[in-house]
């Protein structure tokens, strides 16, 4: 987690970047936003291919990854209904992956199915979402935002996992103005998340363990020689509530805006499939965030922009331990009873986040900027053990500074921009919830360098460069290539796996602007 900068709703929505700028409103949950938006007759088609590689990741993500994106969106002003929608595709290729078959679980949520097998892993993503908000009149307005997410993964290696994943999330939400410079605003959404993973072998004469997860390497295991394809069902359901206070005078050389967002999320994983009931885990949570935005324009040619975030999530596991039993009477029907219910795991953290951003206008747009950014992280995790608890801690500072330059090249612009960053580990302490023996710990593998990579020292660098070609009939050409490097900076205090190590994530892409 941390401080969301602006410059991240740059490439991906639909509503014309100059909108983040000139509206106030621009990062609020609430759908009505799109009615202050200066730019209302915007559209996008945009295709882009990046390729990861590098050592310096997540025990879960692939070696090496190939992503193609296809996005599609606009904006459109109809009087008083103002519209934006939006669909894209992602096709993802990953090398050696493992440790993780889920797709767009909450990443808080421990209770993950899993294998240990490295694989080419392929997923595949179709997103789609739509706005509207309506003017009653000069002093009501309202919204609603609906969207769309299906996706997929497999692998063609034993064991064989094949993730079939739903997301559905719909927005609600009104602003009414209390006078000329002062709104009042009010958003409720849900969120529903279904996920079912089957796993299936070619080779049954092999024997391949399926992973359970409980957390902190914690896991429950079954054999493929006991269940040679194993099931799983994931339920979500996730409700939001937000209130906004928007301070905007009419000349609009300064206002402010304040979002509170309070968030429940509930998954509840569920084993078997038609063949009998075993309960993979049940994870709750509870997430309080506040977000400012101040703006001060004091004439056309420069903006600042001065952004505050905190949030406050706490989260607890429930996990069943259970027993195979044999039901004679019934044709031999296998089920699971419960022995006990019980928390496993819980996990707080708390962030903060400052950001500053300059811009400098030229011709109503930004002819150059430069963004600053620092944020804190503190985490904790505990993990119930037979023994006692687990206990993992981190508190981390992560800086940031970017800077931008518009160029003009006869009919043509030029964007070039750089940015640089340190996370900085305060403190940390590690634990472990392995309880197996050791041939059967994943620590090694797994606990140690997951721990090192989610909380160790880095240095970021990365620049972007875009072209953009005026076309006939108000179209522009856009080409563009942006490069991250991750290098890991710390000690290699729980694990060596990163030392040296880093990761590279480069991007080509096109569009058209019309």
């Amino acid at each position: 987690m941390h401080a969301q900068s602006l410059e991240e709703y740059r490439s991906e929505w639909n509503e014309s970047s100059a909108n983040v700028s000139d509206n106030i409103r621009y990062t609020s949950l609430n759908p009505s936003r799109i009615s202050s938006n200066s730019y209302k007759n915007k559209g996008v088609a945009k295709l882009d291919y990046t390729i990861g590689r590098g050592s310096y990741r997540a025990v879960d993500e692939g070696r090496q990854s190939d992503n193609l994106k296809f996005y599609m969106g606009g904006i459109k002003n109809l009087g008083k209904v103002d519209v934006s929608g939006f669909i894209s595709y992602r096709n993802l290729q990953e090398k050696d992956k493992k440790w993780n078959s889920t797709l767009f679980l909450n990443p808080d949520n421990p209770f993950v199915l899993c294998d240990s097998v490295a694989s080419d892993a392929t997923t595949e993503s179709f997103e789609m979402g739509m706005t509207a908000s309506y003017a009653w009149n000069e002093s009501w307005k309202g919204g609603i935002s609906i969207g769309l997410t299906l996706g997929s993964l497999s692998d063609q290696t034993d064991p064989r996992p094949k993730t079939n994943t739903t997301v559905l999330p719909i927005y609600v939400g009104a602003e009414h103005r209390l006078n000329s410079q002062w709104a009042l605003g009010a958003t409720a959404g849900i969120s529903f998340y279904n996920s079912d993973i089957a796993y299936t072998l070619v080779n049954t004469l092999n024997s391949h363990r399926y992973f359970l997860m409980k957390g902190m390497g914690d896991y429950y295991r079954i054999s493929s020689g006991d269940v040679s394809g194993y099931q799983r069902a994931y339920k979500g359901l996730n409700y939001t509530g937000a209130l906004q206070l928007v301070w905007e005078p009419e000349h609009k050389k300064y206002g402010n805006f304040t979002e509170v967002r309070y968030t429940h999320v509930s998954e509840e994983a569920t084993d078997g499939g038609s063949s009998y009931k075993f309960y993979g885990g049940d994870y709750t949570s509870d997430e309080w965030m506040l977000q400012n935005r101040f703006l001060l324009s004091p004439h056309r040619l420069t903006r600042h922009h001065l952004v505050l975030t905190a949030s406050y999530h706490s989260g607890k596991g429930i996990w069943r331990d259970q027993k195979m039993m044999t039901d004679t009477e019934h044709g031999n029907l296998v089920y699971y009873e419960t022995l006990s219910k019980y928390k496993i795991q819980d996990d707080q953290r708390m962030t903060a986040g400052l950001e500053y951003r300059f811009e400098r206008l030229k011709d109503d747009k930004q002819d150059f900027f430069v963004d600053a950014l620092a944020a804190f992280t503190s985490s904790a995790y505990n993990h119930q053990l037979s023994t006692g608890k687990a206990k993992q801690t981190s508190t981390l500072l992560t800086t940031q500074l970017s800077a931008g330059k518009f160029l003009k090249i006869k009919s043509a612009g030029l964007d070039l921009s750089v940015h640089g960053g340190y996370r900085i580990p305060l403190n940390r302490t590690y634990g472990n919830g392995n309880t197996r023996t050791a041939d059967e710990d994943i620590s090694a593998v797994y606990t140690r360098p997951q721990f090192e990579y989610a909380t160790s020292g880095h240095a970021l660098i990365g620049a972007l460069a875009q072209v953009a070609i005026p076309l006939p009939k108000k179209i522009t050409l856009g080409i563009y290539i942006s490069t991250d490097f991750k290098f890991y900076r710390d000690k290699n205090e729980y694990d060596d796996t990163f030392d040296g190590t880093n990761r590279s994530l480069s991007t080509a892409g096109v569009y058209l602007q019309f």
